[in-house]
């Protein structure tokens, strides 16, 4: 018995480093497309689908004084980060229906509801795909501005990354 339960936490603590790791987001999505500029623009789908379910801009916000401002006093917090959550009703900064994160107060996550994929982006859904970008990585890095290309290494390991 005693060996039972030594394997059982053996295996929930390997479970639990596999997901504080950040990078493995919803195996039921794959991107549609990922443009990279100035910044990175990803669409979201449902695997194997053409429905969006959710899209997303990421942005180095690297010495832009006017980003840190806008999350100073951010009335909500994902993943341990400031944060600004579209509800409706609520007077956010951000349009309803979506969910806007600054990392390390440099890195801006901007992520979209697909009003037309109902339940399946649910602004708790967003919420859990923030955590799957690399945050750690994120808070860490202290080079010069990304533009989208450079911003790729953050990105949740989904299929259609390259």
């Amino acid at each position: 018995m005693t060996r039972s339960l030594f394997k059982l936490a053996l295996l929930l603590s390997t479970v639990v480093a596999l997901a504080g790791c950040g990078r493995s987001a919803s195996v039921d999505l794959e991107y549609g497309n990922i443009a990279r500029s100035e910044f990175l623009a990803a669409d979201v789908h449902g695997l194997d689908s053409d429905q969006r379910i959710l899209w997303f801009f990421l942005h180095d916000r690297r010495g832009d004084a006017h980003s840190s401002a806008f999350y100073r006093n951010a009335p909500d917090v994902v993943a341990g980060h400031p944060a600004r959550i579209g509800r409706p009703g609520t007077a956010s900064g951000v349009q309803d229906g979506s969910l806007w994160v600054l990392v390390a107060g440099r890195f801006e996550i901007q992520m979209f509801a697909d009003e037309n994929a109902g339940s399946a982006a649910s602004l708790d859904r967003l919420a859990g795909f923030v955590e799957s970008f690399d945050l750690r990585g994120m808070g860490n890095f202290a080079g010069d501005r990304l533009d989208g290309a450079g911003l790729t290494r953050f990105l949740p390991d989904l299929p259609g990354k390259d």
